[in-house]
């Protein structure tokens, strides 16, 4: 396992071969989705320390675990009270992320209260 250290803040860094190791291991022991609801909390709890008075914070998604953990950081910070934008190839959706199910599709109202359900691989970002 490679540690990366930052000189500036003495924080250890790990490279991607060690990340997954440790994920590896924390995945075995916690109940499905765990890492990736924390990880949603922590990305939502950082964008309201960076931006408090945000009414609409935009989140950059990827495929897979990386949309998985986008989707919870957009279901807690609606329940902090901010809006969500979903951008999908062939259309924008506009309202409030509802919940993250538990195959981690994201359900989002729109404001015309149709409801929508968005996998990962959907998303181009969400706002």
């Amino acid at each position: 396992m490679q540690v990366i250290r930052s000189p500036a803040a003495r924080l250890a860094l790990h490279d991607v071969a060690s990340t997954r190791a440790l994920e590896r291991v924390a995945l075995a022991q916690l109940p499905v989705h765990t890492l990736m609801r924390r990880a949603g909390e922590a990305v939502a709890r950082l964008a309201i320390a960076l931006a408090p008075h945000a009414r609409r914070i935009w989140i950059a998604t990827g495929p897979g675990n990386n949309g998985g953990d986008g989707f919870e950081a957009a279901l807690h910070l609606h329940r902090l009270g901010r809006d969500v934008r979903v951008q999908l190839p062939d259309r924008v959706v506009e309202g409030r992320a509802l919940d993250v199910e538990p195959d981690g599709r994201l359900v989002v109202r729109d404001g015309s209260a149709v409801v929508h359900h968005f996998d990962a691989g959907d998303v181009v970002h969400l706002r």
